[in-house]
């Protein structure tokens, strides 16, 4: 099974939790991606595409690629990380030094 590219298999998870800080960024991005791997093995599509942090305001932002808003919500909470908020239907471009990455 392959995961659509139509944007309503992409969804931005929002979390407002102080408690996210206390873990590096790549201990975050590490927990999120193994339990999406996990998933995937489990017969579940679903990949972290990127994680954001911004520290100051306390928030970190998730990108998923999913069948559904649930099988993320299953990985971040099965990574420790239950979401504060998911959002099917997003789009990304994402530029780096003139590039796409």
């Amino acid at each position: 099974m392959r995961i659509s590219q139509n944007p309503g298999h992409r969804f931005l998870v929002e979390w407002y939790q102080t408690a996210l800080f206390d873990a590096s960024t790549g201990d975050v991005a590490g927990r999120l991606i193994d339990h999406a791997a996990a998933a995937r093995l489990r017969g579940t599509e679903v990949s972290v595409v990127l994680t954001v942090t911004s520290p100051v305001d306390e928030m970190v932002f998730g990108l998923f690629r999913a069948d559904t808003a649930e099988a993320v919500w299953r990985v971040c909470r099965d990574a420790g990380c239950p979401p504060d908020r998911v959002t099917g239907g997003v789009s990304a471009y994402i530029a780096a030094d003139g590039g796409v990455i």
